[in-house]
């Protein structure tokens, strides 16, 4: 049963990324994919989560665009923290779900950037944290996604409303700059 949940959401992504009637997609494809991929991945045990259902995400964001950024708050409701409890215990467990877990979050940073400015303070901070906790991963891959993530984020700040750009760096510019430089520091560091 898992290989072929595992399977459909394989080809489910496939068939997103090769789609060219995306609005015809997200109509069609957008409430059975909520009603029942992603509420069974929040309820589901951890162990029987699905990797790929993050992986699908990613793809049907970067193909909607800003399409589904109004989708975002449900998104990380029903996947974020869930599959944050699984991967923040250490850095070696569940390896598929942390790569594709930061996968999202790059789409979403990159693609809808708007839905991530409407957080509240709490749950910004929780994808902030999530940013900086990357960085300091001994998986070189995420990692590196990690400061892609980053930079996408600080980029996207630049061209936003200069009120949130400005509350940002109040906030989290030195702690920024201290987790780089942690990074840039560490002489054990793999990246």
């Amino acid at each position: 049963m898992i290989a072929v949940k595992e399977d459909t959401l394989i080809l489910l992504g496939s068939y997103f990324s090769k789609a060219t009637n995306i609005q015809q997609i997200l109509d069609q494809f957008l409430t059975p994919l909520f009603t029942f991929v992603l509420i069974d991945y929040r309820d589901c045990h951890p162990e029987a989560r699905e990797s790929e259902v993050l992986n699908m995400l990613a793809t049907l964001i970067n193909k909607g665009e800003e399409r589904l950024t109004n989708r975002i708050p449900e998104i990380f409701d029903l996947t974020f923290e869930h599959t944050l409890h699984m991967i923040d215990k250490n850095f070696e467990d569940y390896p598929d779900h942390r790569k594709n877990f930061y996968t999202l979050l790059q789409s979403v940073t990159n693609v809808c950037f708007s839905a991530l400015l409407a957080l509240n303070a709490t749950q910004f901070k929780l994808v902030y944290d999530s940013i900086m906790w990357a960085l300091k991963h001994t998986m070189r891959t995420i990692s590196e996604l990690g400061l892609e993530i980053l930079q996408i984020m600080l980029r996207k700040f630049q061209t936003c409303d200069p009120q949130a750009a400005q509350t940002f760096y109040q906030i989290y510019y030195l702690e920024t700059m201290q987790h780089i430089f942690a990074v840039v520091a560490e002489c054990s560091h793999t990246s």
